[in-house]
């Protein structure tokens, strides 16, 4: 076992299973999946005793992290956080269920040696953690001849290592063969098709902070649940800034890289995400002052109460302080009114990667 950082971990060595607690105010403890992706170049094995953990990026105590999935993608090393709990407003993230173990079909007598020798090949390639080579394996097993078993094991790496859409593939062409059992299968693309929204978000750089519907959720890169309807999120990096509009729909999941395109991106203490029927254009003066919505800007430190674009365009003013470290976001949220200005709620946080 291992303590620091606010983290326990402790390692299951057959399977690379962890637990980890992890929590900006409090212990929650809670399993974890830990998977390896082989990079494009190496197949050589990089695999850590222990998980230390961190918690730059966060500022007061706002809710708790568990569950956390630790894979080696294409590009290397990500840290995604499976699954949150705490209070939060419109979006809530919940607790994902810890990763099920294999629920494997058997082979049949009647597969061919290609079949079997594949067959085997897929089962050592999920046991060492290499899940591309195990879905290329059992590809290799329905490829040609298809067989039920095969497309159900398939579906059931799928299903494990949360891919979602390729796994309600591989069902659909299960439930098509004569020896499926079709009642299983219905049911289980039934239950995929009503599992929560999840998106995983990354950003142009190493550290960043993941803002949903302006309530600071995770550091990047993560995975969250999310509640049906849309959302809006915003990723503030050392430098960088992005904002995307997510429409979350039961059953689906997504994959958002977030970040500018530029090499060097122009930093600033203020950021503003407007988020609802209030915009007018990307930048307005006010006072000697420019205010920009949706990109990183610098101010003096100092208090600002400033109208939204224009007097009278939105209802209130925003009013936030610009610390002399770090930096502010600044989330307006606008509805629709019933007078001419626009209801708004403002929501600042500061932060410091």
């Amino acid at each position: 076992m291992f303590i620091g950082n606010g983290g326990v971990v402790c390692r299951e060595p057959e399977y690379g299973h962890f637990f980890i607690s992890i929590s900006p105010g409090r212990i929650a403890e809670a399993g974890a999946r830990f998977s390896r992706r082989r990079r494009p170049s190496t197949s050589r094995n990089v695999v850590s005793s222990t998980i230390r953990t961190t918690q730059s990026g966060w500022e007061g105590e706002s809710l708790t992290l568990s569950c956390y999935s630790i894979h080696m993608r294409w590009v290397g090393w990500s840290f995604v956080v499976a699954s949150l709990t705490g209070g939060l407003a419109a979006a809530q993230p919940r607790v994902a269920p810890p990763t099920p173990p294999p629920n494997r079909k058997p082979a049949l007598a009647t597969y061919t040696p290609q079949q079997l020798q594949s067959w085997a090949e897929a089962i050592m390639a999920e046991k060492r953690g290499d899940l591309d080579e195990a879905g290329s394996k059992w590809d290799g097993v329905v490829r040609g001849q298809p067989v039920a078993n095969g497309y159900w094991n398939l579906a059931d790496l799928k299903i494990r290592h949360e891919r979602y859409h390729e796994a309600l593939r591989a069902l659909e062409d299960y439930i098509k063969l004569d020896d499926a059992d079709k009642a299983a299968g219905e049911a289980l693309i039934k239950k995929l098709k009503t599992m929560p929204y999840r998106l995983s978000i990354s950003g142009s750089e190493a550290r960043g902070v993941i803002f949903v519907d302006g309530v600071k959720i995770a550091n990047s890169p993560a995975t969250l649940e999310l509640d049906p309807g849309k959302h809006a999120i915003h990723w503030i990096g050392e430098k960088d800034y992005a904002d995307h509009t997510v429409n979350a729909s039961p059953g689906k999941d997504d994959l958002q890289r977030m970040g500018s395109s530029e090499k060097e991106p122009a930093g600033g203490n203020v950021a503003i995400g407007v988020y609802g029927p209030v915009s007018l254009s990307r930048e307005w003066e006010y006072k000697g002052q420019t205010f920009v919505v949706d990109q990183r800007f610098t101010l003096p430190p100092g208090h600002y109460d400033i109208p939204l674009y224009e007097p009278n365009r939105a209802c209130s003013n925003i009013e936030f302080d610009v610390p002399r470290d770090g930096m502010v976001f600044v989330y307006v949220k606008a509805e629709h009114g019933t007078t001419a200005c626009a209801p708004i709620t403002v929501t600042t946080t500061k932060v410091k990667l």
